[in-house]
């Protein structure tokens, strides 16, 4: 509700002239700032994925070391096959 007492303002001066005075119930924007408060109640639920994390970082590891070692060996194939003739002009353009 307060979203919308936001912006009829902006929408309402567009269609309707003189009620550029309205613009000052903009200022009802700064409480949705107060929303980031809320996030307060999902805190539980970020440790466990914290822990999930963590408890998985090695496998994390081995696999992005994997992804890493694919895209530098294919870019270097791309590279070499085909050659800067055709705009592959170093190894981190070919994995691009």
């Amino acid at each position: 509700m307060i979203d919308l007492l936001a912006i009829i303002p902006t929408y309402l001066s567009l269609v309707v002239a003189g009620t550029q005075s309205l613009l000052v119930i903009r200022i009802l924007r700064l409480l949705r700032v107060f929303r980031v408060f809320k996030l307060g109640y999902y805190l539980s639920e970020a440790r466990v994925l914290k822990t999930a994390i963590q408890a998985s970082r090695a496998k994390i590891n081995v696999f992005l070391t994997l992804v890493l070692s694919i895209a530098v060996v294919m870019g270097a194939l791309l590279y070499l096959i085909e050659g800067e003739a055709t705009g592959f002009t170093s190894i981190p353009r070919g994995m691009y």
